[in-house]
């Protein structure tokens, strides 16, 4: 899944020549598959999913991943693996190698998590900081969605805080797709570090349109956007002037209060 920046490698001589089985995989963007409720720990990959579970190899398979952990050093990752009886997730390996008997291993570069496993199943990878006086970041992005053309009457501007790996935006894609909506816009990758401070969305327009006081400044709590459990999304509601100009511009600002700051590229309709 090359898109996607996934991939599942089954080296010669996994299986005897004899057998033959089909293999699947997929990355999968559900709210009920992202939730890890132990301590500070965040989800810092998609969920991946391959198959079948009961498969069994001779050698382990490499499962590759992307990643949205920014400096990995600093980070304690670890690989959850649902079971299928409980339906839940499990520990099964970790980059400090704290697990006993790990089914699994881990190694990660600056984006992308190898994982080495003879067991197919649902993949996710979590983290948190080393240490109390460690801080550590993952990558987000933020994306615009919109109408195509200027609308005539007053309309809402969607935003989304993803991590930064393609599946997050191709499920939102899809999503707004289904609503007359697209992307207008996107910020480049930026840090959200867990420092428990609040995000900060402003969002400015011009051309004879402005933007709602009440929806003009957003303030996102630090754990919706740490924890995402979900797709998180705020609205903007755009309201339309006497005296219109021939083109709207839309600017939308973004800081971690006491942190980063990001600005999304101005984005015009006409």
């Amino acid at each position: 899944l090359d898109h996607l920046q996934t991939s599942l490698s089954i080296p010669e001589g996994a299986l005897p020549e004899s057998l033959k089985i089909n293999v699947f995989l997929a990355v999968m963007y559900d709210s009920k598959d992202t939730i890890l409720v132990e301590n500070q720990i965040t989800h810092i990959s998609p969920t991946v999913v391959c198959g079948p579970a009961k498969s069994s190899f001779s050698k382990p398979l490499i499962l590759k991943v992307p990643h949205c952990a920014e400096d990995v050093g600093n980070w304690k990752i670890s690989l959850f693996y649902k079971e299928e009886v409980t339906n839940c997730w499990k520990k099964i390996a970790s980059s400090e190698n704290d697990v006993p008997s790990p089914q699994a291993y881990i190694q990660l570069d600056l984006k992308n998590a190898y994982i080495m496993t003879r067991k197919l199943g649902k993949y996710i990878l979590g983290g948190e900081n080393l240490s109390p006086e460690v801080s550590v970041m993952k990558r987000l992005k933020i994306y615009m969605f919109g109408p195509s053309r200027k609308p005539e009457t007053d309309f809402n501007i969607r935003v989304y805080i993803l991590e930064d790996y393609p599946s997050a935006l191709e499920h939102c894609s899809i999503i707004e797709s289904r609503m007359g909506y697209f992307m207008i816009g996107q910020s480049s990758p930026f840090h959200f570090l867990n420092n428990k401070e609040n995000l900060i969305l402003r969002i400015n327009c011009s051309g004879g349109w402005t933007s709602k006081q009440d929806t003009a400044l957003q303030r996102i709590p630090f754990n919706h956007v740490w924890k995402n459990m979900s797709i998180l999304h705020c609205e903007f509601q755009l309201q339309k002037l006497v005296n219109e100009l021939p083109c709207l511009r839309v600017e939308l600002a973004a800081e971690q209060e006491n942190g980063t700051k990001v600005l999304i590229t101005s984005v015009a309709f006409s």
